[in-house]
């Protein structure tokens, strides 16, 4: 009769450990039927910030949980919440800057390694007290954490949040959103290729509508004969690509005495054309480099370390930003041709740059006897 009872409780303990395994089995193909859907609402996004908008929302909806975030892992402990999905009445975390000094040194080698982390009650998990302080200001009772990892580093980790209460988590649950954040990181990388490839694209169009233009403000150039014509010629094309407030051509004379001999200038601001400029702190400081071929961009002619009476030369014409290029001839600098921006500090590109320098070279081809102020 006890044989009998034992091989029962067997059968029974047999029949109740199939019965979970079936659970499990269910449990596992409903988080597979999940996985597709949700990995194609996050492949539909193409741009950063899209895709862990899409993230988030998804991950809280399946997981039914009260928030999820992505938090951005930023240098000196610091870290940001760039995404958050958070049910009606709880606190909006998106946006947020944190310090965890404690985080970097305990927890980033093993999440590097792919670890998740469930903690099913926060107070219970052996955290730093510097930790669940975080978690508090956030009403965070239970936590998931997992990484996403990007070329071998954890840049971001994708973590869901219940705050209404303690919180155990499936080991279905854990399993799916590891995967969801392998999309993630997926994703990502896909969306940063995209958005090199299209920024290469986009060089290559800027390079060419550069070329187009040079080639263009060449021959305009090249089509005057007359020295004076070509200086104006030239003044006119580089103002009107760069759209900037004047370009003048500026005639480098002995004694630190230089002569604006063209220009072209926007309505409303002064007109430099003929004055003569002083400079003693010029010739000394600058030219040398100029003869090598230097060109001059700056932005804020206040923030660019210039002498005092470099700057008060610059005033007097208006100037907020400031680009100058050589005019060299036979080995030496003869001429400058300069853009001003008066209206406005100006961050001069670097295509522009490299545009004006090769308009600089064209107007080389001065006619060698002809004075660079001739009137005729």
């Amino acid at each position: 009769m006890l044989e009998n009872n034992k091989i029962f409780v067997d059968y029974k303990q047999e029949e109740q450990q199939l019965a979970d395994v079936q659970k499990q089995i269910e449990e596992q193909l409903l988080w597979t039927e999940y996985l597709p859907d949700v990995i194609q609402q996050i492949r539909q996004s193409l741009k950063t910030k899209d895709i862990l908008r899409t993230s988030v929302r998804e991950v809280r909806r399946i997981l039914n949980c009260d928030r999820v975030v992505v938090y951005s892992l930023d240098r000196n402990n610091y870290g940001t919440i760039v995404a958050e999905s958070v049910a009606h009445g709880w606190t909006r975390a998106e946006g947020r800057v944190i310090i965890d000094p404690c985080f970097e040194a305990k927890y980033l080698d093993n999440y590097r390694d792919g670890r998740v982390r469930a903690w099913s009650n926060i107070y219970e998990a052996g955290m730093s007290r510097c930790y669940i302080k975080q978690l508090e200001k956030l009403e965070v009772k239970a936590n998931l954490v997992v990484p996403i990892i990007n070329e071998g580093k954890v840049k971001r980790l994708l973590v869901a949040h219940q705050c209404s209460d303690t919180r155990q988590w499936l080991q279905s649950e854990i399993s799916w959103i590891a995967q969801i954040a392998t999309q993630v990181s997926f994703a990502l990388e896909n969306a940063r290729l995209l958005a090199d490839a299209r920024q290469l694209r986009q060089q290559a169009e800027e390079e060419m509508m550069w070329a187009e233009w040079a080639t263009d403000s060449i021959q305009q150039i090249r089509q005057s004969l007359k020295t004076k014509d070509i200086l104006r010629t030239s003044v006119r094309e580089v103002r009107r690509i760069l759209n900037c407030d004047r370009v003048v051509v500026y005639s480098l004379e002995r004694n630190n005495y230089g002569t604006i001999v063209a220009e072209s200038v926007a309505h409303g601001w002064t007109r430099a054309e003929g004055i003569v400029i002083k400079d003693p702190c010029f010739e000394a400081k600058y030219l040398d480099n100029y003869r090598d071929g230097r060109v001059r961009a700056w932005s804020n002619i206040y923030e660019a370390g210039m002498s005092r009476c470099y700057i008060e030369q610059l005033e007097k014409l208006e100037v907020k930003a400031n680009l100058v290029v050589p005019i060299i001839n036979k080995g030496k600098v003869k001429s400058l041709l300069v853009a001003h921006q008066c209206s406005d500090t100006r961050q001069w590109l670097q295509p522009e740059i490299r545009w004006i320098a090769q308009i600089a070279t064209q107007v080389w081809v001065l006619p060698s006897k002809m004075p660079i102020c001739s009137s005729k």
